[in-house]
């Protein structure tokens, strides 16, 4: 012989699925469905045709068992609006991870997310709201089932009053001989939402001396622009001196940044 040709039943007729080379006497079919029966029959052949086919022979795969389950589940950040999660992957067969939460101590739970890939360690929650208590439970799936790791508890911390200067962001126009300094500065509540109303004062140093008093915007947001100034002048500072609002207090931390002529 040549080879032989091997051939699967499909459920209508038998399809040869392979050949292989003279005096092969094994031969494997993978990526098979779990749990379900196939039928196989071969025939030799050589340049004068085909050989009978041998007898039928038939196996039904192993029934698919679902993943073994995750281990370790903690926190490893927390705050008022997002808590990080991560377990050990201790499966090998699973298709996606899934985590759940529950907001009444465990009574009830719904499905944050499903579709997790394989392999994943990791999840945040962005969700979250402050001075709550939630609990989480991570499963392994697959479509022989689902196991559940261990469940735990966390609690947010409560919104803070204050307010803070979350960011201030630079800029710098240039017009011929001159340039403007730009300065966008992000004040935020305990709960690092943006704090809208918020009167912020910020006075100019180096390359231009002067003070303004802005207020921030729906997103948390006013931005300070120095006058144009002559390139001689290399950089220009803005420091952020007092922030005040109606009813939230700033936590009284200053912050500065400079930005070069472009």
């Amino acid at each position: 012989e040549d080879g032989f040709s091997i051939e699967r039943w499909n459920g209508s007729s038998y399809v040869q699925i392979a050949t292989v080379g003279s005096n092969v006497t094994t031969y494997t079919n993978t990526g098979l469905a779990y749990n379900s029966q196939y039928s196989y029959r071969v025939a030799a052949f050589n340049s004068a045709g085909s050989s009978g086919y041998s007898n039928t022979a038939s196996a039904t795969t192993a029934q698919l068992t679902a993943p073994v389950a995750p281990s370790g589940l903690q926190t490893t950040s927390v705050s008022s609006t997002s808590v990080a999660l991560s377990w050990t992957d201790n499966a090998t067969n699973e298709d996606n991870y899934e985590v759940r939460r529950s907001t009444d101590g465990g009574v009830s739970w719904s499905t944050l997310t499903a579709s997790l890939p394989a392999n994943s360690t990791t999840y945040s929650d962005n969700s979250v709201s402050a001075g709550n208590t939630y609990h989480y439970q991570v499963f392994a799936t697959n479509a022989g089932g689902s196991t559940g790791s261990n469940t735990i508890s966390v609690s947010t911390p409560a919104a803070s009053n204050d307010i803070t200067i979350a960011s201030i962001g630079t800029n710098a126009v240039s017009d011929k001989n001159t340039w403007q300094a730009q300065f966008t500065v992000t004040i935020v509540d305990g709960s690092n939402a943006p704090v809208s109303g918020a009167n912020v004062t910020g006075a100019f140093s180096d390359g231009y001396s002067g003070s303004a008093t802005l207020t921030t915007d729906g997103n948390g947001q006013c931005t300070f622009n120095s006058p144009f100034i002559h390139k001689k002048n290399s950089n220009v500072t803005l420091t952020v001196t007092n922030v005040t609002h109606g009813t939230l207090s700033w936590d009284q931390v200053q912050q500065s940044a400079s930005v070069g002529k472009p």
